[in-house]
């Protein structure tokens, strides 16, 4: 009885001690893999935000290049308008002054 008992005990505390050990290596195991994990994850949102912003260079650049490009061109535009109003108003002017001078000028026939 009491050998028995005691070799019982005995086999438990050895089993509890194995039963530790592989908890403890489970523990370890569990650790690596979530370790593992973050830094793939870390890698992961390394590279996106790297892609990212070669996505953001080749697109809004170059979209914000041809805007303004376009800009640009529309102030030319609207400066080329404006010169040929002047040019336009200019000869209106000279025009107006020939007609007056042709109405008052010494070649009116009186009338009456």
């Amino acid at each position: 009885g009491p050998i028995l008992s005691i070799a019982a005990v005995i086999f438990d505390l050895v089993q509890m001690g194995k039963e530790n050990a592989e908890y403890k290596k489970v523990l370890v195991a569990k650790q690596e893999c979530m370790n593992e994990f973050i830094e793939l994850a870390e890698s992961i949102e390394i590279e996106f935000e790297r892609q990212f912003d070669v996505f953001k260079k080749e697109f809004y650049f170059d979209v914000l290049d041809e805007i303004t490009k376009r800009r640009n061109e529309a102030i030319s535009q609207h400066q080329a308008n404006s010169d040929f109003e002047k040019k336009l108003l200019a000869y209106q002017e000279e025009l107006r002054k020939l007609l007056d001078e042709v109405h008052s000028g010494p070649y009116v026939l009186a009338r009456g």
